[in-house]
């Protein structure tokens, strides 16, 4: 089945260089006793990247999910409250993101645009939602990232709905903790005593590639009952 947004396809494409990584990791030459701390290295970065791509999909998503709901143009009473207020309380703290990322520019570009986006419900229509204010990841995108950021548009016990979706993986939820355990830890020692190999790492591409399959479904369903 086709994926709903382009996000997802971009996504898969990361995931597709991940396993060419992998795969490399796991040739002859890079097992070479001589080889292993290079290939220690890059396996442990491999990890990092992982992590760096998922939050980042995360975000991409978020993004061209409420450019699609701003582009059917539907009465704003068919906004959810909640996501009206979500709309307000996060773009509050992506205001603050914009001025100072517009200070660091010498500029007011990113904050008027912003404010102006905020200040747009007061129309009944050709409102602008704003995508910054769905989007803060926070942190690293662990399991209460994608729970939150899922909940904010309108999906509920997304991990639930995730692993109803797909039963090959085992618990995706489980999985993902365990993998930003050890995100962590190679990227703030750079190293990991037990570094996953090439094969570890095609595994952890599969699960990838299987929660953004499940939450690719997800929001293209509410994205449906909102059309």
């Amino acid at each position: 089945m086709a994926n709903c947004f382009p996000a997802t396809d971009d996504f898969l494409s990361s995931l597709d260089i991940t396993e060419q990584v992998a795969h490399t990791l796991s040739s002859p030459n890079s097992l070479h006793p001589s080889r292993l701390a290079v290939t220690n290295a890059i396996s442990c970065s491999s990890i990092v990247l992982l992590s760096g791509y998922f939050e980042s999909y995360l975000k991409d998503i978020t993004r061209e999910y409420i450019g699609s709901i701003n582009n059917l143009n539907k009465p704003l009473s068919n906004i959810p409250l909640k996501m009206r207020l979500k709309h307000y309380s996060g773009g509050a703290e992506a205001l603050t993101w914009a001025s100072k990322k517009d200070k660091s520019l010498k500029s007011t570009s990113m904050s008027e645009d912003l404010t102006r986006r905020l200040g747009s419900l007061d129309q009944t229509l050709g409102y602008s939602l704003a995508w910054e204010s769905f989007a803060n990841t926070k942190s690293n995108p662990g399991t209460e990232t994608v729970s939150t950021l899922l909940a904010g548009l309108e999906i509920e016990k997304a991990w639930t709905s995730i692993n109803d979706l797909d039963r090959t993986h085992g618990p995706l939820d489980l999985f993902l903790t365990s993998f930003i355990a050890m995100r962590n830890v190679c990227a703030h020692t750079g190293r990991h005593n037990t570094p996953p190999s090439g094969f570890d790492i095609l595994g952890y591409v599969d699960k990838f590639r299987s929660i953004a399959s499940c939450i690719d479904c997800l929001i293209g369903l509410r994205l449906q009952e909102f059309s």
